[in-house]
């Protein structure tokens, strides 16, 4: 999520004076963090996993359920640029080699009250 990130890190770092950063090194600094190691977590394996053509393009490969027939490489996935990865996501080639498939839960669960 290296966008995301970087917009945060932009407008906040440092702490002795928010705003300092260029994008560019917003963008770097992201990109070094996302890189770092992380332990796996339950939810990884059911992200996306019912609709893996509705990912975020910038989602690293790590999370979730790449795509059948996904013509990037983990890199650009997390680097960029984005833009083409987003085209292809939302193609007719994506859809028809992922189709959706139902969520194992029909309804919601009830809420407590």
């Amino acid at each position: 999520m290296v966008p995301v990130g970087s917009v945060f890190i932009r407008r906040n770092m440092p702490v002795s004076q928010p705003g300092a950063l260029s994008d560019q090194q917003a963008l770097d600094v992201m990109g070094c963090v996302a890189g770092l190691p992380r332990s796996s977590v339950w939810w990884q394996a059911y992200y996306f996993r019912h609709d893996p053509c509705s990912r975020p393009p910038y989602l690293t490969l790590k999370v979730g359920v790449t795509p059948k027939g996904f013509p990037f490489s983990a890199e650009q996935v997390q680097y960029g640029p984005w833009r083409g990865i987003a085209a292809w996501l939302a193609s007719d080639a994506c859809r028809d080699a992922n189709p959706r498939a139902a969520p194992p839960l029909t309804k919601d669960f009830p809420a407590r009250h």
